[in-house]
Order: C-alpha cells, then sequence, then structure tokens
C-alpha cells in the first residue's frame, strides 16, 4: 500500500495475501508489471496496483488524477 499511485511513494500499509477489502475507485499511475493502474482501498487508505488485486472482474470506477506525473507515457 502506497501513500501516491507510484512504487516511489512511502508505503502506508501492507496487507498479507487474500486479505479483503473495499475497492473504491481506480486511476493510471506508474506501471507495475505492464499494468498501469492503481486502486483506492477504502480501509487500508491507500493505494495498491491493480497488478497485485484481484477485483473479481468488477467495473472499478475511475478517481480523480491524484498523481499525473508517474503516468508512462
Amino acid at each position: 500500500m502506497r501513500e501516491a499511485p507510484t512504487s516511489h511513494a512511502p508505503a502506508v500499509a501492507r496487507l498479507a495475501p487474500g486479505t479483503e477489502d473495499r475497492v473504491l475507485c481506480a486511476v493510471r499511475g506508474q506501471s507495475v508489471n505492464g499494468n498501469p493502474y492503481w486502486y483506492w482501498l477504502d480501509g487500508a487508505q491507500g493505494w495498491a496496483s491493480a497488478a497485485f488485486v484481484d477485483s473479481g472482474g468488477r467495473w472499478v470506477p475511475r478517481c480523480a488524477d491524484v498523481c499525473p506525473q508517474w503516468k508512462n507515457p
């Protein structure tokens, strides 16, 4: 879990595999393993790369663009 949607941001939490949390929305951020999306997790109050989150195939709404400088060209 990161403070901003990039692996360079400070860590704010660490969740164990299989932890369930509510995904509120997604933004484009730094690409991780080829996936540029990051999810805001409600309970953990931080950003997680979509590369590591299983949304169960559900559509995730877009958030405001909180960190445009980390977008990949």
